[in-house]
């Protein structure tokens, strides 16, 4: 399962009303925003191919400018892959 932390950027007048959408995502958990419109989160998905969609999904919202990634995670699927 990969496990992908995020900076998603919105528009900083729109942050609440992205605040709000975001966390209604399933596989999105929010931990923290700033003034510039910035919003910090974890996304988890169940396959590689999931959280691609997730992040598109994400970066289809009309509030958001961008999903910076900043780590992740899949040592599942590796595994997986080297048995």
């Amino acid at each position: 399962m990969p496990i992908a932390g995020v900076v998603i950027s919105v528009k900083p007048e729109e942050t609440g009303v992205a605040r709000r959408q975001i966390s209604a995502m399933a596989g999105v958990e929010l931990h923290g925003e700033d003034a510039q419109g910035h919003l910090v989160a974890v996304l988890e998905a169940k396959s590689l191919a999931a959280m691609e969609k997730l992040v598109d999904s994400l970066n289809a919202m009309p509030p958001v400018l961008n999903v910076g990634l900043t780590y992740i995670n899949n040592e599942d699927e590796m595994a997986d892959e080297t048995a």
